[in-house]
């Protein structure tokens, strides 16, 4: 747990993953783990995220009555929701309702055109204020300005009055940010049109860097850019099939981008379905 407790003691901002992982590795060690949930309070972690970890199930109905715990992230929550740019997310909430809305044209090229004037838009915003990740907007919660008294509707009191939109959800347990993504996957050259920023945006905590995999990857799903010669495998709507003996080279491509082995991300499928473990969150399980 030592470099764990390192990187939270050294830097003022972590995706709130890191936490919920520090603390199951703790857990399951039998250490102290309930300090890694009270770190991860600072970032937007609520108890009712435990119970998507199979994990702490034996103990999960203490966990969400602790006193202590409840106590902690009343305080810290306060605090996370002040850093939360309102307004940014507010017009990403526009944008991604209005992607939806759009999609569901028949005109295929009528929706291409329109979301790509549309990502122009939101490309401006993102080289303007920095990419729209959780150090800026917060985790994906779906009572976010309720909780935040602000004057902008949450998600499900946006899209009541649309019936066509009756399958579109806040995804609040994937402890990142949503809409920012379902914005670029539909622009599936997005990952070449932000290139210049990506590396930048890692380092200043924006964005995380298997996000950024998982939008390179997302190039594969379209027909519109040229291939790259070498996946991340960060995608799961990617067949990566044709890359199967080109681990060496996608392994010196992650590690280029402080991404982890292919290996260890097998051994952490390995302990989520023989230890009841969760560690890949974020959208599309890419983190």
């Amino acid at each position: 747990m030592y470099y764990y407790d390192k990187t939270f003691e050294d830097f003022d901002f972590i995706f709130v993953k890191d936490a919920i992982n520090a603390a199951q590795i703790a857990y399951f060690s039998k250490k102290d783990y309930k300090k890694y949930l009270i770190k991860g309070f600072d970032y937007g972690l609520k108890l009712d995220h435990l119970r998507w970890i199979k994990l702490f199930e034996p103990d999960l109905k203490k966990l969400l009555i602790d006193k202590n715990l409840i106590k902690e992230h009343t305080a810290r929550k306060k605090e996370y929701l002040k850093k939360i740019d309102l307004e940014y997310l507010n017009t990403l909430y526009i944008f991604g309702i209005q992607d939806q809305l759009d999609k569901q044209t028949p005109n295929r090229r009528l929706y291409d055109v329109k979301k790509r004037k549309s990502f122009l838009k939101i490309e401006e915003f993102i080289r303007e204020k920095g990419f729209p990740g959780e150090k800026l907007l917060g985790i994906q919660d779906s009572t976010v300005f309720k909780d935040s008294n602000s004057k902008y509707k949450d998600l499900y009191e946006r899209i009541k009055k649309y019936k066509k939109l009756y399958y579109f959800k806040s995804d609040d347990q994937i402890l990142s940010q949503e809409m920012i993504y379902l914005l670029m996957i539909h622009n599936f050259c997005s990952y070449n049109t932000l290139e210049d920023i990506w590396l930048k945006e890692i380092k200043k905590g924006n964005v995380h860097p298997r996000d950024v995999a998982l939008l390179h990857d997302n190039i594969y799903r379209g027909s519109t850019c040229n291939d790259p010669k070498t996946p991340y495998k960060n995608n799961l709507f990617v067949y990566y099939t044709k890359y199967s003996n080109l681990n060496k080279e996608i392994n010196n491509k992650r590690a280029k981008l402080f991404i982890t082995s292919l290996e260890i991300d097998q051994l952490k499928i390995d302990y989520e379905q023989n230890y009841g473990f969760k560690f890949f969150w974020g959208f599309w399980s890419c983190r």
